[in-house]
């Protein structure tokens, strides 16, 4: 039978282990899901360079529906050129900003001074697991979602800094 002290030790490893199994899930899912097709409000960019053979300022910062989508189109414009249009720049953002995320909430749950180190190991993995469950599987393979990641990554980011 284990004693307190190593079931203590062994809650910080399996609590990495299953944070390490879903995000490597939810980033696999999201990569099986990709479609290079556009998106709901990709298409508006489309068809804003299809339209004048460019796209304005005035374009990307326009009202969409309720909404201004201005972060979308420059990912769309940067994916165009950099991927041919495939969106796997949105998918790389997407990432790169639920990374960026876990790390600063992870960071403002280890400020506490008064955790052990295998404390902070199982809030930095809880945070991990979180950011990346699989219910956040839309914001991988749904493209035009990269404005609204990115702009909760600044909400995140601000409050870290605070």
């Amino acid at each position: 039978m284990l004693s307190k002290s190593s079931l203590k030790s062994l809650i910080p490893a399996i609590t990495v282990s299953l944070s390490l199994a879903i995000i490597w899930k939810t980033i696999h899912l999201g990569w099986s899901l990709h479609l290079p097709i556009p998106w709901q409000d990709q298409w508006k960019t489309l068809y804003l360079i299809v339209q004048n053979g460019q796209i304005a300022i005035r374009d990307i910062f326009s009202q969409h529906n309720e909404h201004r989508i201005a972060l979308t189109h420059l990912t769309d414009l940067a994916d165009m050129f950099m991927f041919g249009g495939g969106l796997w720049l949105h998918f790389y953002i997407t990432i790169l900003a639920m990374l960026v995320q876990a790390g600063c909430i992870a960071w403002l749950a280890i400020c506490d001074v008064r955790a052990t180190t295998l404390g902070n190991l199982t809030n930095v993995a809880l945070v991990a697991g979180i950011v990346f469950c699989t219910t956040q599987i839309e914001i991988l393979f749904w493209p035009f979602c990269v404005g609204n990641v990115l702009s909760n990554l600044f909400v995140v980011v601000t409050l870290s800094l605070l």
